[in-house]
């Protein structure tokens, strides 16, 4: 049993009219996707960030290409101030700023892509 689809020359038209939309969404959009979360992301950490010395928001920072973006913290005793371990000015308590603000800006750079996908289908 076969099946045959035809379609109409506009119908074809619009298809890589849409297809085209898409290309250039991956070129450009989604690079800039990922260029905001990224200083977005740096910028939210270091407005929760402690800073007895401003050092650890200092130290914050945010990267991006094509295809990647990167937020770092790049204070030695990051990992303590989010984890409350170890033997900072406030041992033993948590001031999670890291991940809390991944997990956030997480959720509006997919929300950003899908209404970016969704708007070059129209």
């Amino acid at each position: 049993m076969s099946s045959q689809i035809k379609l109409e020359e506009k119908d074809l038209a619009q298809l890589r009219a849409k297809m085209k939309k898409l290309e250039m969404l991956d070129k450009a959009g989604f690079e800039r996707s990922l260029a905001d979360f990224a200083t977005l992301t740096s910028r939210d950490m270091k407005k929760i960030a402690p800073f007895d010395t401003k050092n650890l928001r200092r130290l914050i920072t945010a990267k991006s290409s094509k295809r990647n973006a990167i937020v770092e913290s790049k204070a030695d005793y990051s990992g303590y101030v989010e984890h409350g371990k170890g033997k900072p000015k406030q041992a033993n308590t948590e001031i999670p700023f890291f991940y809390p603000t991944i997990n956030r800006r997480i959720n509006v750079l997919l929300m950003d892509i899908n209404n970016k996908i969704k708007k070059a289908l129209r």
